[in-house]
């Protein structure tokens, strides 16, 4: 059994490409939300045959209850991808990043009254030391931009920070009880319907442009969402959700490891700093997880 600790760095590590990824996919000439689209649309495209083989049965047999958590989020989701793209090209790149890395304060904030799970000293002290260090990456590391509607724009980050806090918080919820890939594939799925919505809204064309466009986007989902965002929610049976998201915050240092064999981009001594001061917050807060894991019969057979 792998501990949800060491799971969750191979997560994180996986998320930290999707940066990368994006930037090939954007050269191809694909746009953000079509981008985000086929990231959730493969992604559940890939899972179906799993799921209708294994967990078929969980699925048909859900309560209405988890169906509509089910439904809530991936609304969650989407609104966490269509609003933080969309902020992208109204505000400044470091604004946007910099307010949509506060999802572990909401989560925080939240989950006491959402979970009734009480996040100790340390989990706050140590995502607060990482939020810090995650601050310091994106003012180091993104330049200032034109802002076109800076207020609208850091609005759309904090909802997408909203957004993908409650999809933590909605998972962490639902998967105590259902497993692994009945959730995710679901999820995954919807989202992709409400992302694929709002491009139709915006008279978006869904297609990318070109074959290497569809090769990033295959790419993405296989990566980013099948392995990143899939061991989350995997850890999220046996870890508080104010956890899972401070750690996720060392997607930024994940980036700047992969980003200079990849791309050739050598990162500054103050990134490197602020790396080892996000390791170390997310170190301090996940020392409990370290240590004990919550128990929990596993039925994530796949």
């Amino acid at each position: 059994m792998v501990h949800p600790v060491i799971g969750l760095s191979v997560g994180v590590l996986a998320i930290a490409m999707g940066s990368i990824i994006i930037r090939f996919a954007q050269h191809a000439g694909v746009p953000d939300l079509v981008v985000a689209a086929w990231r959730l649309g493969v992604a559940a495209v890939l899972l179906l045959p799993l799921a209708w083989v294994r967990v078929r049965r969980e699925v048909l047999h859900m309560s209405r209850r988890d169906l509509t958590l089910i439904l809530v989020s991936a609304l969650l989701l989407a609104v966490h991808f269509v609003a933080w793209v969309r902020s992208l090209s109204l505000t400044t790149q470091t604004s946007s990043v910099v307010l949509v890395s506060t999802i572990p304060v909401w989560v925080a904030l939240a989950s006491p009254w959402t979970l009734g799970e009480r996040v100790s000293g340390r989990v706050a002290c140590g995502g607060a030391l990482a939020m810090i260090g995650a601050v310091a990456i994106t003012l180091a590391s993104s330049g200032s931009g034109d802002a076109s509607d800076p207020f609208t724009g850091n609005l759309l980050a904090l909802v997408g920070a909203w957004g993908y806090g409650g999809y933590l918080i909605v998972g962490r919820g639902v998967r105590s009880r259902m497993s692994l890939l009945a959730y995710i594939t679901p999820t995954y799925g919807v989202a992709a319907c409400f992302v694929l919505l709002a491009l139709l809204l915006v008279g978006e064309d869904p297609v990318p442009p070109s074959s290497a466009g569809i090769g990033w986007c295959v790419l993405l989902a296989m990566l980013p969402q099948l392995i990143g965002h899939t061991v989350l929610n995997w850890a999220l049976r046996s870890m508080q959700a104010a956890t899972v998201s401070i750690i996720a915050l060392g997607e930024p240092v994940g980036a700047i490891i992969l980003a200079a064999p990849l791309l050739g981009i050598v990162p500054g001594p103050t990134e490197l700093v602020a790396s080892l001061v996000v390791l170390a917050g997310i170190w301090w807060a996940g020392r409990d997880a370290m240590l004990s894991t919550s128990e929990a019969p596993s039925r994530d057979q796949t």
